[in-house]
């Protein structure tokens, strides 16, 4: 496959779409279900849409949620937009995607977007990491598990990874965008490859016993249920990094957790749900 797009959309009404999923959202556990983190950017653009159809203006992406009720099948599905609060500081909308061929609903978002409200800041602090721009590109995946894995997202991604002075895992998609001819923004790169959190979290606790995140566990015995992405400030760049990971799972679930990194510094953490594979 070609890098080129997650979806081919087409507008139903005012509030709802109808979603084709190309075969780039295809994931890792089954070639008839979609990766976790198409579906949140897919999330975030309907948002975006609708909370700021200017590009942002004064509305910047301060959560991002998504709800993995089911697998995503990877056919057609239909998105509908649904606005919670409208307000001068806060505005929240829920985006629903229906499963039509069964009647079911497979996955909901909740994205809460927030004015400027002053000069207040508490901030984490810088976090000493090795900046993507001086690392070797590798694969996410090594090819071994190319051949084992059904073709999809986690093809896309490329990786850059050290582990001095604290172990941080850098991500970037190589698709064009959302859509043919629609670039990602910024804030669809971020809450996309927040998806990536129980993976990342994984490597990065191995990288602590001194196994490099590039050669770590893919972290496949996890499976998460949701992904929650808090932002402190608007994310700049393309690459999306992750340092801090922390995974806690007892009797097949728990929770995992990452800070998120911009080319700046700190921008925020996602969170995830998670519950043993089965693998």
């Amino acid at each position: 496959m070609t890098p080129s797009h997650l979806y081919t959309l087409v507008r139903r009404d005012d509030h709802a779409w109808d979603v084709d999923p190309t075969g780039w959202t295809g994931s890792p556990w089954s070639a008839d279900a979609q990766h976790g983190a198409p579906v949140s950017t897919l999330v975030a653009h309907l948002a975006e849409a609708s909370i700021a159809p200017d590009g942002g203006g004064a509305w910047r992406l301060t959560r991002s949620t998504v709800e993995l009720l089911r697998p995503v099948p990877r056919r057609p599905l239909v998105a509908t937009v649904l606005p919670r609060r409208d307000g001068r500081r806060l505005r929240v909308v829920d985006v629903e995607l229906v499963d039509p061929e069964r009647a079911t609903v497979v996955g909901l978002g909740r994205s809460v977007w927030t004015a400027d409200a002053g000069s207040i800041e508490v901030s984490p602090g810088p976090i000493a990491v090795a900046p993507w721009s001086g690392l070797d590109e590798v694969d996410f995946i090594s090819g071994e598990m190319r051949r084992m894995l059904p073709p999809g997202f986690h093809r896309s991604l490329r990786m850059r990874t050290a582990l001095r002075p604290t172990p941080v895992i850098w991500l970037r998609s190589q698709l064009d965008g959302l859509t043919e001819g629609d670039a990602f923004t910024t804030g669809q790169r971020f809450a996309g490859l927040a998806d990536m959190a129980t993976v990342a979290a994984t490597r990065l606790r191995a990288a602590s016993t001194g196994v490099s995140p590039a050669d770590a566990d893919l972290g496949m015995h996890l499976v998460n249920a949701d992904l929650t992405l808090h932002l402190s400030r608007p994310p700049v760049g393309e690459w999306v990094g992750f340092t801090d990971g922390r995974v806690e799972v007892a009797e097949g679930a728990g929770a995992a957790t990452v800070r998120v990194l911009d080319e700046l510094g700190p921008v925020g953490r996602s969170t995830h749900t998670v519950v043993a594979s089965g693998r």
